[in-house]
């Protein structure tokens, strides 16, 4: 708990990785929060919520790698054959399962207008296995339990130094959202009277 920032929106997760506070979009975790949740056997991982950061200029974006036959997409869709000037290092969360990974990047609050849903997904060819992009109502898990491996941990050279250097989103992941948004157009937002 020590590595992370005091005012990064968390939530505790469950053994299986889920979110078991209701509403948890809407109800981010402090430290101290999360820590009692831990303490009471509650919480077996801790997640971090992806959007706009409460008194920061700028807000978090997890870019999700969900399959080996995704860094050849990456690499395809940055025009770039080294996935490391495509992707560049930052904080990154691995499970111990093969090709998957989850980086986290920055995004200026002037910049945070392209996201017009909430996950943007690509598929690699044929094996459905998928790049994301997470922004608001997602979150990504910085550390604990996993059901199925020895538990999360930091890519090697890419743990938590980078918080206070998280680098800011590619540009080329900026245009494929931009073109996401333009053939899928903007969702319908349902407006309720209060």
């Amino acid at each position: 708990l020590d590595f992370i920032p005091l005012d990064w929106p968390l939530t505790p997760l469950g053994s299986r990785k889920d979110p078991y506070i209701i509403g948890w979009q809407n109800k981010p975790f402090t430290k101290n929060e999360v820590e009692t949740e831990i303490l009471e056997g509650r919480c077996k991982a801790i997640g971090l919520m992806a959007g706009p950061v409460y008194n920061k200029p700028y807000g978090l974006v997890w870019v999700d790698i969900d399959g080996s036959s995704v860094y050849s997409l990456v690499n395809e869709l940055a025009k770039e054959k080294d996935f490391n000037k495509a992707l560049p290092p930052t904080l990154t969360i691995c499970s111990g399962k093969a090709g998957r990974e989850r980086k986290l990047y920055k995004i200026s609050r002037e910049k945070q207008k392209i996201f017009v849903r909430n996950k943007y997904v690509w598929y690699a060819n044929e094996t459905r296995e998928k790049l994301e992009v997470l922004w608001s109502h997602h979150q990504g898990v910085l550390m604990g339990l996993h059901p199925e491996t020895e538990g999360y941990y930091t890519a090697s050279g890419m743990g938590f130094e980078f918080i206070d250097a998280l680098p800011e989103l590619p540009e080329w992941l900026h245009a494929a959202i931009t073109n996401k948004n333009v053939k899928q157009g903007v969702p319908s937002k349902e407006i309720k009277r209060i």
